[in-house]
């Protein structure tokens, strides 16, 4: 259940907003009168969001919401006051509150910055771990493998497959880490009927024919 706080030096004010709210099914936590008890209970209670009048003693709206956006920056806070003047957009908007909704728009323009609110808060982009909050790129596409990197220009279908900046073959059939294994050559062992030295044969000498006598 979505709990709400609302501060507004007007009772008549609060107990209009309570009772709309409260029809609508939302829960109200708790009614600040003043921008300095808007900031305690915003502490104290932990609400989902908080409606705050511009004009309060003690502690203006603005001056409430910069101080609990201070502890709580992803809160989200309606600025539902009177004033219409552009500079009270701009102020709003440099201090962090989502949406600012005049009175004169009544209780339907209120309850429609409600949801945007609500629906803005579950779609942040913050998942948050423990104490902290990690930023998550929810658009981000997932990484590339290897199989879905594109060939560089000019290469063939099944040439080489592109890692970064590197090409490697594509030949599936050879296997990196199969290393062939060194095959030693085998010494000569000599026969044991063998001579140690064998001399080849000698060549009888060459004989000049006799010549002939006269």
């Amino acid at each position: 259940m979505r709990k709400i706080l609302i501060a507004d030096d007007s009772d008549n004010t609060r107990i209009y907003i309570r009772n709309a709210l409260v029809s609508h099914g939302w829960t109200v936590c708790g009614e600040a009168t003043d921008g300095l008890q808007a900031v305690q209970l915003a502490s104290q209670l932990k609400p989902d969001l908080v409606i705050l009048d511009l004009t309060m003693p003690v502690m203006t709206g603005l001056e409430a919401a910069k101080e609990i956006l201070q502890a709580t920056p992803e809160l989200p806070i309606v600025l539902f006051t009177l004033h219409k003047a552009p500079q009270v957009r701009e102020a709003a908007a440099r201090v962090g509150v989502l949406k600012v909704v005049s009175k004169e728009d009544g209780l339907a323009a209120l309850f429609a910055a409600i949801e945007e609110s609500f629906l803005r808060a579950a779609a942040s982009p913050l998942d948050r771990v423990g104490p902290l909050a990690i930023p998550v790129d929810r658009t981000g596409k997932p990484l590339v493998t290897v199989a879905e990197t594109p060939a560089p220009p000019g290469a063939s279908a099944g040439g080489a497959e592109t890692i970064g900046p590197l090409a490697v073959p594509a030949d599936q059939s050879l296997n990196p880490l199969a290393i062939p294994p060194v095959e030693a050559a085998a010494p000569a062992v000599a026969s044991a009927d063998a001579p140690a030295d064998t001399a080849p044969p000698e060549t009888p000498p060459t004989t000049a024919p006799p010549k002939p006598q006269s």
